[in-house]
């Protein structure tokens, strides 16, 4: 937490996942494990910036007074939905809480506290979480990553990951950017030659393909008022499920092609005429 913000009176930690929960144990946990578990925290955060102080760190760390830790021995038992819900009961509560994601392996957390497109920050003397529109602090993984192509790991994404009936940047990070040299319709959206982002809007009986003309810009920059058009993209459901999100421009002759989007179990589809 920065040195200018006011230091609260409570502050409530939520450890997500096995790996810092084991460290972090609160209840019965002694000043051993106590230790070890400053200790894993500033090295989780070490191997990411060189720069951060011990002693400042561990100053920051006594001003948490609780330390909650949402573990299990297994994945998709509902630790992230928990640890969630705990983070923002208790900051309707008047508490300073911050959630610390360690999973590693499909992170979730930032989704359900509605920061899906967040990043936390780098400063000189460190790495400051986000912050969601309830006021939780939070620290992730997903937060750090800056592949494009997200990965799936198994989670439900149709209604989750991605919600439904709102516009998702097609991806990860940066807007998803589509060039053409020619004049062409997609998915019977006339585009003149030039660079275009595809925006998707998910339901549960389909998926409406959005093409703007803004283009360059980051994946939560999404302005309406640039749409060049909308349409509905065919949705069919995959037999094996795709881990990586791809993207994909087939040719079908010399004048037709596909764009294909596959991720988990779906495949959105929209065609592609030359003019």
């Amino acid at each position: 937490m920065p040195d200018h913000e006011p230091e609260p009176t409570r502050r409530t930690l939520l450890a997500a996942g096995a790996s810092f929960g084991a460290a972090a144990a609160a209840g019965g946990a002694t000043q051993s494990d106590a230790q070890t578990a400053q200790k894993t925290f500033v090295l989780v955060h070490g191997a990411w910036h060189g720069g951060w102080c011990w002693r400042r760190v561990a100053d920051r760390l006594a001003t948490v007074r609780r330390v909650l830790a949402v573990m299990s021995g297994k994945g998709g038992v509902g630790k992230s939905f928990v640890t969630a819900g705990l983070a923002r009961a208790l900051v309707r509560a008047g508490r300073a809480t911050g959630v610390l994601d360690a999973d590693f392996n499909g992170p979730t957390i930032p989704s359900l506290l509605d920061l899906p497109a967040a990043r936390c920050t780098l400063h000189d003397d460190g790495i400051e979480p986000a912050i969601s529109p309830e006021g939780v602090r939070c620290f992730s993984m997903a937060l750090l990553l800056e592949d494009g192509r997200p990965l799936a790991r198994g989670r439900v994404l149709l209604g989750n990951v991605i919600p439904y009936d709102r516009v998702w940047r097609t991806g990860a990070n940066a807007a998803t950017q589509f060039t053409t040299s020619a004049p062409l319709t997609l998915a019977g959206i006339q585009l003149a030659a030039g660079t275009y982002t595809l925006w998707t809007v998910p339901h549960q009986n389909g998926v409406d393909l959005i093409v703007n003309a803004q283009a360059g810009q980051w994946g939560t920059q999404y302005d309406r008022s640039r749409d060049v058009g909308t349409a509905r993209m065919q949705s069919t459901t995959l037999s094996t499920p795709v881990d990586q999100f791809t993207i994909s421009v087939a040719a079908n002759d010399a004048r037709h092609g596909t764009l294909t989007l596959e991720w988990g179990s779906f495949r959105w589809t929209a065609p592609i005429e030359v003019r």
